[in-house]
């Protein structure tokens, strides 16, 4: 029960003592975490709370942290919501998430481009078209 706020006042706690030089910035893993969590949730709203928090960590690591950066795995998490939901709206979401993987890979980001479940994910939406 409560398992997303619980993750998000986490996160919430962690940029917190981040921000106070408590403790390193939250890491990719952290993040992660959360994108995980909003995506399992069926509370209306959770899809868009995990894009949220993907963009945020986008907006980090263009500031210059670096330990947010999304990956591979992060940017799975997001195709799979979008799938699961089946909803036929989500195709141009997943569509934007799996063209962040191809820019990543083609602007040379280790550790962040397409692979085996991202399109694999990519297939399970088309079904919705």
């Amino acid at each position: 029960p409560n398992s997303v706020e619980k993750a998000e006042a986490t996160l919430l706690r962690a940029l917190t003592l981040a921000s106070e030089g408590r403790i390193d910035s939250p890491n990719t893993e952290l993040f992660s975490d959360l994108v995980l969590a909003y995506s399992r949730s069926r509370d209306v709203g959770s899809l868009e709370k995990a894009e949220g928090i993907v963009e945020k960590m986008e907006a980090l690591y263009k500031e210059g942290d670096k330990e947010a950066r999304p990956n591979t795995y992060t940017y799975n998490i997001l195709l799979a919501a979008c799938a699961n939901s089946r909803d036929p709206k989500m195709v141009e979401k997943a569509v934007a998430v799996f063209e962040k993987l191809n820019k990543s890979s083609s602007d040379g980001v280790t550790g962040c481009g397409p692979d085996v479940n991202s399109f694999n994910w990519v297939s399970c939406i088309k079904w919705l078209v």
